[in-house]
Order: structure tokens, then sequence, then C-alpha cells
């Protein structure tokens, strides 16, 4: 099971290990025996599906950070720092450590712990915005390490807590009363002793002073980012991303499960940072806004729709070639060739009207001087809406 956490569960056979495909003989099959539900198929084969839809959600979620580019907090140097999904998959019995919080470098149970918040995130050097987890991820972290180990000190340094959400702030308070230190200040550097501790500085804002701390062990809460994945989707359905890598939403209060190109939505960390709760809450509301579309008896549009002067098109085919939504046909009209407008593909971006030839193409209530006022003010650095 490639996913455990995720639902509905799903099982593959691995090619590799599996005797009757590793040796393509039909020996074994002691697993398709056992399962009484006829679930085991050897002759399965990858294929290719083809369906017609009439909207797409996109959720591919978010990746996480690397921690290993914040070069001076170690991790990948150090063994006895982790992520906070490292820790996760410690403290869990089906982990590799049985549920028990162990340091990786000698296995032995922590007597300090120290998380740093905001690790890649609300800074210029990696990503300005906040990860939205972090601060909840670690407080809940350090609430069960205290439980389990009893007696440990927890710091937690960061800028600040974001308990946001409902009952949040409750469960900083209890954090709080269960003895688990907070320190205004984000670390310098973490060195490593000669016996495996790790060293950490760290100024309080509140004490006004620089504090040090020897702890056994050092989690780094890693947050969601818009990458490669956000990317490639991105290129394939024609859709815009933000400046900080995710899907750009149309509008992110009035209208932040659609996307600028009719059809296509967007829900959960695919769009932004976010936890659970805020995850689902998108998620119903894009799944809704899908339902009332393919429920609908007609689609509402933009106005910006490109139109065809069929009198002086020349049919050479070139917005068909520079349209970024392929909404546009070449098809013989009275024995000449001329483009077609897809209302329903269409976005108005402008593309093929500043293409054309011929002048043939407009969009009603934008003109060249449109265009022209687009292309400076994004080369002078301004945002265009």
């Amino acid at each position: 099971m490639p996913f455990p956490q995720a639902y509905p569960t799903a099982y593959v056979i691995d090619p590799n290990s599996c005797l009757r495909l590793k040796l393509k003989k039909d020996v074994c099959g002691l697993c398709a025996k056992a399962c009484d539900r006829n679930a085991i198929n050897f002759n399965m084969q990858e294929r290719i599906l083809e369906e017609k839809v009439g909207a797409i959600l996109i959720a591919i979620g978010g990746e996480i950070f690397d921690a290993s580019r914040v070069k001076e907090y170690g991790f990948g140097r150090f063994k006895n720092v982790i992520t906070g999904i490292q820790f996760e998959v410690m403290t869990n019995v089906s982990g590799p450590t049985k549920g028990e919080i162990l340091c990786p470098g000698n296995s032995k149970k922590p007597k300090t712990i120290v998380f740093i918040q905001c690790v890649g995130f609300r800074n210029e050097r990696y990503n300005e915005f906040c990860c939205r987890i972090g601060c909840m991820e670690s407080i809940k972290h350090a609430i069960l390490a205290k439980e389990k180990l009893g007696d440990v000190e927890i710091y937690i340094c960061g800028i600040d807590i974001r308990a946001f959400g409902k009952g949040y702030e409750e469960f900083y308070k209890r954090a709080r009363e269960e003895g688990i230190r907070f320190i205004a200040g984000i670390p310098s550097e973490i060195r490593e002793d000669e016996d495996g501790s790790l060293i950490i500085d760290v100024y309080d804002a509140i004490l006004d002073k620089v504090l040090r701390i020897k702890a056994d062990l050092v989690v780094l809460p890693t947050g969601y980012v818009g990458g490669e994945n956000h990317r490639r989707i991105a290129e394939v359905l024609k859709v815009s991303r933000s400046p900080d890598g995710f899907i750009l939403e149309r509008h992110p209060k009035l209208d932040p499960c659609s996307t600028t190109t009719p059809g296509i939505f967007v829900a959960g960390c695919a769009q932004g940072p976010k936890d659970i709760p805020d995850t689902v809450a998108q998620a119903g509301e894009a799944v809704a806004q899908i339902l009332g579309l393919l429920t609908g008896e007609e689609m509402e549009l933009e106005p910006f729709i490109a139109r065809v002067d069929d009198r002086i098109c020349s049919g050479c085919g070139l917005c068909s070639y520079v349209c970024p939504y392929g909404a546009i046909e070449i098809e013989a009209v009275n024995g000449r060739k001329v483009a077609k407008i897809m209302e329903g593909l269409c976005a108005g971006c402008g593309v093929c009207m500043s293409e054309c030839p011929t002048g043939a193409i407009s969009i009603p209530n934008i003109g060249p001087q449109h265009i022209f006022l687009q292309v400076e003010s994004g080369l002078a650095g301004e945002i265009v809406g």
C-alpha cells in the first residue's frame, strides 16, 4: 500500500517482488487463492483512458519544502535534526520505532527537544508567505512528546504563534500550561557538540537576551510550497500560477475555487497552504460550483470572447497555432477557410488578436491599445488585473 493514510485505501502488487510477475511464469499465486474477493488480477496492464468531462478540479496538494536548503540548521548533516513529518512517523505506533520517540543518532530518548518554526517561510530567502500549519503542528507534537516522555524539556522557537483556527488558541494555552516553553525568536545556527547533542543560540525578544540551549533532538516543521507538479498541471490545463508557485484563483475572496479558465476549479493546497478544515471547506465549495455548472441549462461566460470577421479572415491558421486554450479551429465556409472561435474555451486573452496579420480578430471592449498598456505595465513591474 504506497499511501497508508490515503482514503480509500488501495493495494498494488510490486512487480519486482512478485514471483509470478518477476519470472513471468504461472507460479505461486498464493495471494490470489487467499483473496475471497477475487480482487487480484496478474494480467492487468497500464492503460491510458480518454474521457470527455464538463469540469476539472485541481486538487494535487502541495509539495513539501526541502529543509536541507536551510543550511544553518543542518538537516541532512546532523542525525538528530529531523522534520515534522519524520517526527509524526516516529510517534505512529505502526512506524519504525513503534511509537517511541528516539534520537536517530543514538536511539536514546531525548531529554530536551527544540522545535524551530518558519523553516523556509516568512522570509525573503525562500518563501515570504506563511506555511499555515507549522505552529499548530509543533504544538501538537510538543504535547504528544510530553505525554509520551514525561520528564522532558521542550522549546518552541518562532517569530510568533498563529493559532487562528477554531479551538487552536485553547490548544496553544494548554501547551503553555503543560510547561512547554515558547521563545520569541529564530535560532541563528545549529552546531553539533562532541557528544552528539545540538547547540542552539537564539535571541529571545521578550527577555531581551541570547539563550543557549543544548538539545538532544531538533524538529523542523516543513510546510507546503508550489513546485514542479503545479507548473506541469498549469501548462497542461492552461491555467495561471501565482508568484508563490500555486495555482492562481479567479479572486482570493469572492471566488477562491475558480481559475481564470472556465470549467477548471481548484481546491486545497493546490491553491495555497491550508490546514485540514480549510481544505475540506474549499473542496466542498468547489464541488458545489461544479454541480451547479453541470446541472445548469446554460453556462455563463465572460463577455470578453474573441470574434472573427469572416470577410477579411485569410484562414492562415496563425491564431489557432498561438491560442493557449485551443479555442480556435480552421473550417471551410463557402469554399474558403476561416477561423472559428469556440466560445466555451475562449478566455479573451487577446493573443490571437495580436497575432492576426489581417486584423480579422477582435475582442469586444478590448483593443490593441489595451494590450499595449498591459505589456508596458508588465515591463514596468506593475501588476495588471
